[in-house]
């Protein structure tokens, strides 16, 4: 049996499982699921973390995971196949936006199982069998960049205080990851119909104090506009997504746990447009 004979086995399979399962079983089966792969994108972010030198330092994270069984063959097949060249340019909405770096960020495979680009403060990571993370330096370099405690811009004296998170950072990097994480998907067979993301950030306590969320629409007036304080420096989210649902919509979907975890309504986010009834990101607007 070749490789295209297996895939279609496994895809029979599957659907012979999922008609056998009760809803109750179903949703039983995907609480574990959803359990088990947030453990798995702990350890492999936390992997990457260490190669790119963030382990202890201010960090952010996107990264997502099949629920159910799944690869992508073509992975390993040639450093120019399409999937590769993917990975290793993902392309970019604007140019000179919060992106995954793209300029001879050559891919290598690591423990025969993933392609990865580990660069300083930046990485990302995709596993054979679908998994992908990717991660950013989460303090002025990137996740709070141009941003401090009392406001921008500010003067050398003022660089102490809790971080601040940028808003645009936010949302365009983690629409950037799940725009590539679902554009990987379409390589795997079978294609995965329900995928787990999760976003989050660590060490983002400073002096013992949790970082700030701007709460307001317009990020170019942010003196005007009123700080929330989160309870904490560390968080983790999770949700699952039919591959049907957009990139722009998961990714949303994905800020509006941070922003609720800071006590903030979906109002607050910036960036974000009305379509088809849903609050979606609106990558224009970057």
């Amino acid at each position: 049996m070749n490789a295209d004979e297996r895939i279609s086995a496994l895809e029979i399979r599957v659907a012979e499982i999922e008609k056998r399962l009760s809803s109750s079983d179903r949703s039983s089966m995907a609480e574990e699921l959803i359990k088990a792969n947030s453990k798995v994108v702990q350890i492999e972010i936390k992997k990457l973390a260490e190669k790119v030198g963030l382990i202890d330092e201010p960090q952010f994270f996107v990264g997502s995971s099949p629920l159910l069984a799944t690869a992508i063959p073509s992975l390993f097949e040639s450093a120019s196949s399409p999937v590769t060249r993917l990975f290793e340019n993902p392309g970019q909405v604007r140019e000179n936006g919060f992106v995954m770096y793209s300029a001879e960020s050559r891919s290598s495979i690591v423990e025969g199982v993933a392609r990865e680009i580990a660069l300083r403060s930046q990485g990302r990571r995709v596993n054979r069998n679908g998994e992908f993370v990717a991660i950013f330096e989460g303090g002025d370099d990137f996740l709070c960049w141009a941003m401090r405690s009392e406001g921008w811009p500010m003067s050398p004296s003022q660089l102490e205080g809790p971080w601040t998170i940028n808003s645009l950072v936010l949302v365009e990097a983690t629409h950037n990851c799940v725009t590539l994480s679902k554009q990987l998907l379409t390589y795997a067979r079978p294609e995965p119909n329900l995928v787990q993301f999760v976003i989050g950030f660590q060490n983002l306590s400073r002096d013992g104090k949790a970082p700030y969320l701007l709460d307001g629409k317009a990020d170019r007036q942010r003196l005007m506009r009123p700080r929330v304080q989160g309870s904490k420096g560390d968080c983790f989210f999770t949700i699952v997504a039919p591959k049907e649902e957009s990139a722009e919509r998961v990714a949303f979907r994905l800020v509006a746990e941070i922003y609720h975890s800071f006590n903030l309504v979906d109002d607050a986010i910036p960036y974000t447009a009305i379509v088809d009834g849903e609050q979606v990101v609106d990558p224009s607007q970057f």
